[in-house]
């Protein structure tokens, strides 16, 4: 296919994912992209597509293209314990978009004052075989102009040879906000280093081990109950999935307001 030109779904500065406060963006385990320091609170289509993951906090929503590209626009680092507060998803999952239909709003100075970053990573999360050619960083960017393009790179998922039969058990989600972008990139990772195929199922809908997007898209909250299929390392997702992750540990977090030792002036301007 001709490349896919990615039009930016927000307005701001552009600057590589390594520079995104979280491990996950920053290594590229969510997917390759960029990430765009916002400056007007709205994010709006990349493409002409299809809106397949609009996350319950409404800080997150991903696009499928025709071709089966799907980019995922994650609003700041760490808004998910915001709990929506702050941002309006504007549509909803399954339903087509143009490029340029405006998604979500949020209020800049709401979540720049309760999450640790409003650097908002633009990744392509589907499908893994693809190569992305960046358009320069450090930046400033308005909606509509092209982010990055996308080419599939047709080379197709490995064969599995001899599969090894898949192991299954009950898990109860124990992560605190649920499986958003971070932890379901963990399980991803997790699963690769492993060398693992699987699936988890919840309810009538399953989501494929090696997916993000699809993960992600399958909204789980702390308390849900899903069916965990794997070829391997079965008690080592799960225990991620039961809440054995370092939610806070990846979290960056603010340095406390320097204050002064004495009394300060009625003229006096005090810095931070």
């Amino acid at each position: 296919m001709a490349d896919l030109t990615i039009a930016s779904p927000l307005s701001g500065w552009v600057w590589p994912l390594a520079a995104t406060p979280d491990p996950a963006f920053a290594e590229g385990i969510v997917g390759p992209g960029l990430a765009v320091d916002p400056v007007i609170g709205e994010v709006r289509a990349p493409f002409d597509g299809e809106v397949v993951t609009l996350n319950p906090s409404r800080h997150a929503v991903g696009v499928r293209h025709a071709s089966g590209i799907e980019v995922l626009i994650h609003v700041g680092i760490d808004t998910v314990a915001l709990a929506g507060r702050g941002f309006e998803a504007l549509t909803g999952a399954g339903r087509r978009v143009r490029a340029g239909d405006l998604l979500l709003r949020f209020d800049l100075d709401r979540v720049a004052n309760g999450a640790a970053s409003l650097v908002s990573p633009v990744v392509v999360t589907a499908p893994q075989d693809v190569s992305l050619t960046r358009l320069g960083v450090e930046r400033r960017i308005g909606f509509g102009e092209a982010l990055f393009r996308v080419r599939l790179d047709g080379t197709g998922a490995a064969g599995d040879g001899e599969a090894a039969p898949l192991e299954a058990r009950t898990v109860v989600i124990g992560l605190p906000h649920g499986l958003h972008a971070r932890p379901a990139a963990a399980l991803v990772r997790l699963a690769r280093e492993q060398g693992v195929r699987g699936r988890l199922i919840a309810g009538e809908v399953a989501a494929s081990l090696g997916g993000v997007a699809a993960l992600m898209a399958l909204n789980l909250k702390a308390g849900d109950r899903v069916r965990l299929e794997a070829s391997g390392a079965l008690e080592a997702l799960a225990a991620l999935l039961e809440g054995d992750f370092p939610e806070t540990q990846a979290q960056v977090r603010r340095p406390a307001p320097a204050r002064s030792a004495g009394p300060v002036s009625p003229d006096r301007l005090q810095g931070v």
